[in-house]
């Protein structure tokens, strides 16, 4: 299946966004909680409840829904492609549609790398006509 130029991008663009974005889950994490977990190691002092954890949460939340609907976009793009490229070894297919479900963080740059990046897909991961077998 062939797609425009501006389509691979920006599929590639939102894919490494997926793939980073569990690195911006750390980060928010660490700066909401870090503070009250350094205060539980000294046993007088009290949890601080600052500005950085008034908007830690929500910010956390909006992470996380921005990752689900991300995810699930993705999802449908990857398969859709999936399904339509008739081209694509089978078993290059049928293992990569589990790793969507399974691993999505390995398998849909994989597919991206293979299929929807490059003009053509290399050799290896093409179907093999009835001929040659």
């Amino acid at each position: 299946m062939k797609t425009g130029r501006a389509a691979r991008i920006t599929v590639g663009v939102l894919t490494a966004v997926y793939v980073l974005l569990p690195l911006a889950f750390f980060a928010v994490w660490f700066t909401t909680f870090g503070p009250f977990l350094l205060a539980a190691g000294r046993g007088d002092a009290e949890p601080p409840f600052g500005v950085l954890q008034a908007f830690g949460f929500p910010l956390f939340f909006a992470l996380i829904c921005l990752f689900n609907f991300l995810y699930y976009g993705l999802i449908i793009y990857y398969l859709a492609h999936l399904v339509k490229n008739r081209s694509g070894s089978e078993v290059w297919r049928i293992v990569l549609a589990a790793g969507f479900l399974i691993f999505p963080v390995l398998a849909l740059p994989v597919y991206y790398l293979l299929y929807i990046l490059p003009e053509q897909p290399p050799a290896w991961a093409l179907q093999r006509s009835p001929e040659a077998s």
